[in-house]
């Protein structure tokens, strides 16, 4: 049960990295691929840490409120749920993407626009 559960968080993960890596550089013109590739590295490489800093002092709260040592993994279940759900706040970013967003690398024409629009 552990191995698949692995295997989907994994499998998920990277889709979704795969996936975010893709439409961050669909429509960058190529004389600006240099600066996207930088400015998007370092927007992940920022976002973790703040994932993990994140997580790490809400333990660290849990663990002083309660004057308590980390005793096993029931400690960190609050500090990993409210992570997710601060995780949570990132969908409706994404739900008000362009349908169209990305479709010169799927294969598909974006639809044309009309003039003035």
């Amino acid at each position: 049960m552990i191995f698949l559960a692995l295997l989907a968080g994994g499998f998920f993960r990277s889709l979704q990295m795969t996936s975010i890596n893709t439409l961050s550089y669909a429509d960058v013109p190529p004389g600006m691929l240099s600066r996207a590739t930088s400015l998007t590295s370092m927007a992940q490489q920022l976002s973790q840490s703040i994932g993990v800093g994140t997580g790490a002092l809400l333990l660290y709260l849990m663990l002083s409120i309660h004057h308590t040592a980390v005793s096993g993994p029931a400690d960190f279940s609050f500090a990993l749920a409210s992570v997710a759900i601060l995780s949570l706040f990132s969908v409706p970013f994404f739900l008000k993407m362009s349908p169209d967003a990305g479709a010169e690398v799927s294969g598909r024409a974006a639809p044309s626009k009309m003039p003035g629009e």
